[in-house]
């Protein structure tokens, strides 16, 4: 999966062309402007190609699967070598594991998608709701499950999704994935309270804080910077078992 990224203001696209256009629109983007190198030298760096994987620090070789197995993942130097092995008994019975651990894999949510909340009980949604940090406490408990594992963090400029109707990753600025979160964490927030009002005599100002707390992270860019940091630190931590995830569907 490769990308393209624009010195200047971090604007990403996934074929070279649309960077070239970019470069080519009338009003020019300027936001990062502290540069030491020439204009020349910042549009041909931003036309170099990058590797998601290689960012990542994955090892992703296209030759080495070339003959690979699909059942067990052993690698054959040529195409009959792997025919003969895929008809081999002890292949099938992996294949037959392999049915099994691909429908987990399958279970995976796409970051277009809703998130799996049906393992959330009404007292942790009380006390998500209770809690003085909603929105992040909120995160932090979707994350534990593995289905929702739908986001890996590059830096603090580029995100790479798995989006579930390409069956396929995608790569992002990352402030499309806080905004997007952060509406996502709202409306749970919202469903929580609304189901749990008549349940568990939650106090009716909780969707007042709900609200207001959206609001300002909508309208104050200081607000937004340390929630957005906070986003940030914890989808790096759940890295790891996001490229987990990933290698999964690689393979």
């Amino acid at each position: 999966m490769y990308y393209y990224k624009c010195l200047k203001c971090d604007y990403i696209s996934k074929q070279k062309i649309d960077m070239i256009r970019h470069f080519n629109k009338k009003i020019k983007c300027n936001i990062n402007s502290n540069f030491e190198i020439n204009e020349e030298e910042i549009y041909n760096k931003s036309l170099i190609k990058h590797n998601i994987y290689n960012d990542l620090g994955i090892i992703f070789n296209i030759e080495d699967k070339r003959f690979k197995c699909n059942n067990c993942n052993k690698i054959f130097q040529n195409k009959s070598n792997l025919n003969r092995h895929i008809n081999n008994k002890s292949c099938k019975l992996i294949n037959d594991i392999n049915n099994t651990i691909n429908k987990n894999i399958k279970c995976l949510i796409g970051f277009d998608e809703d998130w799996n909340i049906n393992n959330i009980s009404k007292e942790i949604k009380e006390q998500i709701l209770l809690s003085e940090s909603k929105f992040t406490n909120m995160l932090k408990y979707i994350l534990n499950f593995d289905e929702n594992l739908n986001v890996i963090i590059k830096d603090k400029k580029i995100a790479l999704v798995y989006k579930i109707k390409e069956n396929n990753y995608e790569i992002i600025n990352i402030k499309y994935v806080f905004e997007i979160t952060m509406n996502k964490i709202y409306n749970y927030l919202i469903t929580f309270y609304n189901e749990l009002l008549n349940e568990k005599n939650i106090d009716e100002n909780i969707i007042y804080s709900i609200n207001s707390k959206y609001n300002t992270y909508l309208k104050n860019s200081l607000t937004k910077m340390d929630v957005n940091n906070c986003l940030y630190n914890i989808f790096n931590d759940n890295k790891i078992k996001s490229l987990k995830k990933l290698m999964e569907i690689i393979n």
